[in-house]
């Protein structure tokens, strides 16, 4: 199993478990969450863990998959949403979910509201990508925003890698859904054209 491409889950949403074992099956390492209100925190750590404390240089791409949202560019990254299996019920929210605590105050999901609490978090893992990496907001809308293409910016700014998301709903497992934003290592942003677009099966 190579290390240099890791994908992140939000398992908190049983949806994903079709696209998880599919993205699984091209080998690269599967980082799972469970809800979690220092999901972000948690998810670092693990990255540093798998590729090991002194192996820096190596990440070639860092993909995360999860939820977003329709009003605000949120990245879900340990969070959910709740079960929703049979005619369960919902269980009551958690205090730290956006909606019931302050978003800023709480690290389960990447966006503009938390960037600050989060940002210095995520900034630990630039020694660790390669030259040329990238990062992959798989959720829904993140790029819709001109919040969410600032947070692509900095982010890409932090880490010196290039940062991809999405401008419309992901409907299609494992594959994009165009257009997708980049923002390069110097901040810039672009629409990537449909043929520059990197799917999971072309394993870079």
């Amino acid at each position: 199993m190579a290390s240099d491409i890791i994908d992140v889950f939000d398992m908190g949403d049983f949806r994903l478990e079709t696209t998880r074992d599919s993205v699984k099956s091209y080998g690269s390492v599967i980082i799972e969450t469970q809800p979690m209100s220092n999901g972000v925190g948690f998810v670092v750590g693990q990255v540093i863990r798998t590729l090991g404390a002194e192996s820096t240089g190596k990440l070639r791409a860092l993909r995360f998959w999860g939820h977003g949202v329709i009003d605000q560019p949120t990245a879900y990254i340990a969070y959910g949403p709740p079960h929703q299996r049979g005619n369960e019920k919902l269980p009551p929210q958690i205090p730290w979910q956006f909606g019931v605590a302050p978003a800023e105050t709480q690290a389960s999901a990447i966006g503009f509201v938390n960037f600050a609490l989060v940002g210095p978090m995520l900034a630990q893992l630039r020694s660790y990508f390669a030259s040329g990496a990238r990062i992959e907001f798989r959720q829904c809308l993140f790029a819709k925003f001109e919040d969410g293409k600032t947070v692509m910016s900095e982010l890409a700014k932090m880490l010196g890698v290039a940062v991809q998301a999405p401008e419309k709903l992901q409907d299609r497992g494992e594959l994009w859904v165009p257009p997708v934003w980049e923002a390069s290592p110097t901040g810039m942003l672009r629409k990537l054209p449909d043929l520059e677009l990197i799917e999971v099966r072309d394993r870079r």
